[in-house]
């Protein structure tokens, strides 16, 4: 071949190409090899031109472009390029040639009467408004999508180099086009280029095996405006976002929702910032289980500022399913950066009643009026960094069935409702078989509520681990008399009340506010801890009341 060109699209594929001298020296040969140097296949197109050069560019479709001189460069009128074989040439991935053409309002257009690939039918290229050479021809060739009107795209706004899917522009559409295309391949890496895109009302959707990612020095801002869901990944699988900032502008909206089906999806490197003001009433991530929600969110190196809920698991399927949310170090849950709005939770799991499911919280979570919320039942595996600012740190569901692991001064865990039943926590339902695992804790409290039912109990395995601890504290109830007691099982905090199993000395007398292993609780007919008011060793008063006379 005379003049050759070798080019490699992204799965490997090898075009090479040359003009021949036969049947004559306007005829190019191009031939398509696979990664493992097997032919696919070979085609000769004729060209309007002979013995120049031939610069080949591949697409991400796989289409691939054949650039040359044009017969009139330098002269644009409604004329100059309308006879299609005069023109320029891109030939779509089954090496059916597709020439490019001038409408009539001068706007390149890809003509693909003979194309098996029609989604190019029609497509503006580009308005160049000087000469059309190899470079140009393959910076502008890709088609963008109908949306777009040809006068809007130029080498400067779109600057689109053919075999790589960054895209340029100034909203969703050009965006949404490229992580489409991705989607159509297969999956792979949409990336948009480093600047501000404004949503609207619109939601940019991330689809399965699509990682959109900036593509720059500086972070890509993503700004929405309505009042829904700016960035939804619903029933994507193996999809990430990375290095964007989002700006959610109404008090109402959402910042990424992962819904139905989600699984093992990511987002890394990003800033979710809602309005920050005491009427918020959106979510920073939201993972909707109403029609059914599988497992696997990865969050790393994130910050979510100004929403009323950082982060919120609803809907039946997730009580139903197996779900996790899996978070590293380096992240920051702020509810407003000041201040703490009523009804806030820096983590919501709603309705969980029967899920199962592993969440790892690594970070900070603060200023919030909840830090982690736990409606109900279900079981889990929670730890967080830190706790800062928050009204209460943890509040748990009355059913809770799961272990905590709680670190670095977390100074509040609120145990269930107010409700008069079902509230006992004896061994393997509080924390399960697990207790709690308290370490390097200035301040670990357990906070039943505000009524004065004092059914709640530590398991009887008391707690694994608080030799680095300073404090900790159990605390049954508000009302008068025996409202808390404190555990610890070393020497040096012998002042503190204490916790009884039946295996409670015989003589001597309990102190005020100790806890008790009760058989018959007075509340309930079910074992459970008791705070004692008064009493002595195998004899015990709880503070409602009750008196039996067994051993506890």
């Amino acid at each position: 071949a005379i003049n050759p060109d070798v080019e490699v699209d992204r799965w490997g594929n090898v075009y090479v190409t040359g003009f021949t001298r036969r049947p004559s020296d306007r005829h190019v040969l191009i031939v398509k090899y696979s990664p493992a140097g097997h032919r696919k296949w070979a085609r000769i197109y004729r060209l309007d031109w002979a013995n120049k050069p031939v610069a080949l560019e591949v697409g991400n479709r796989g289409n691939f472009y054949i650039a040359g001189t044009l017969t009139r460069q330098n002269t644009f009128t409604d004329s100059a390029l309308t006879v299609a074989s005069s023109n320029p040439v891109v030939a779509d991935g089954n090496g059916l040639l597709d020439p490019i053409y001038l409408d009539a309002t001068l706007n390149y257009k890809v003509d693909v009467t003979d194309s098996l690939d029609s989604s190019l039918e029609g497509y503006p290229v580009d308005n160049l408004t000087a000469a059309l050479t190899a470079t140009e021809v393959g910076t502008a060739l890709w088609p963008t999508t109908t949306a777009e009107t040809s006068a809007s795209v130029t080498p400067t706004s779109l600057a689109y180099k053919p075999g790589d899917n960054r895209r340029y522009g100034t909203g969703i559409t050009s965006i949404q086009d490229a992580i489409d295309v991705m989607e159509q391949e297969g999956g792979g890496f949409a990336d948009v280029w480093e600047g501000t895109y404004t949503f609207g009302a619109t939601t940019l959707t991330i689809p399965s095996k699509v990682d959109v990612r900036c593509a720059g020095v500086t972070a890509v801002t993503f700004t929405y405006s309505g009042t829904g869901i700016a960035i939804d990944m619903d029933g994507s699988s193996h999809a990430s976002i990375s290095g964007f900032y989002l700006s959610t502008t109404d008090d109402a909206a959402t910042g990424v929702r992962l819904g139905s089906a989600s699984r093992r999806d990511s987002l890394w490197n990003f800033f979710i910032q809602g309005t920050s003001a005491s009427s918020n009433t959106g979510t920073g991530i939201w993972l909707d289980g109403s029609t059914g929600w599988s497992a696997g969110l990865v969050l790393s190196q994130y910050y979510i500022l100004g929403y009323k809920f950082g982060i919120r698991f609803t809907g039946t399927n997730l009580s139903t399913g197996t779900w996790t949310l899996v978070t590293s170090t380096g992240g920051w849950i702020n509810g407003r950066g000041a201040g703490v709005v009523s009804g806030s939770e820096g983590i919501s799991m709603d309705a969980l009643t029967n899920g199962i499911g592993t969440v790892f919280i690594g970070g900070t979570i603060e200023s919030f009026e909840t830090g982690i919320k736990h409606y109900d039942g279900g079981k889990g595996l929670f730890y967080t960094g830190d706790m800062e600012g928050n009204t209460a740190d943890w509040v748990l569901g009355a059913s809770f069935n799961g272990r905590i692991d709680t670190h670095n001064g977390n100074k509040f865990i609120e145990l269930g409702a107010n409700s008069t039943t079902n509230r006992w926590m004896g061994e393997n339902h509080l924390f399960g078989a697990w207790a709690t695992h308290s370490r390097n804790d200035r301040l670990h409290t357990l906070h039943k509520g505000s009524d004065t039912v004092r059914k709640w109990g530590l398991m009887r395995e008391s707690i694994e681990d608080d030799s680095d601890s300073e404090r900790i504290k159990f605390i049954v109830g508000t009302g008068s008399g025996g409202d808390q007691a404190s555990i610890n099982n070393y020497t040096r905090f012998l002042d503190y009340k204490t916790v009884y199993s039946a295996a409670a000395p015989t003589t001597g007398a309990y102190h005020a506010g100790s806890l008790v292993w009760k058989t018959a609780p007075a509340q309930s007919a079910s074992p459970g801890w008791v705070c004692i008011t008064t009493g002595t060793f195998g004899t015990a008063t709880d503070s409602t009341g009750d008196t039996d006379g067994s051993t506890d």
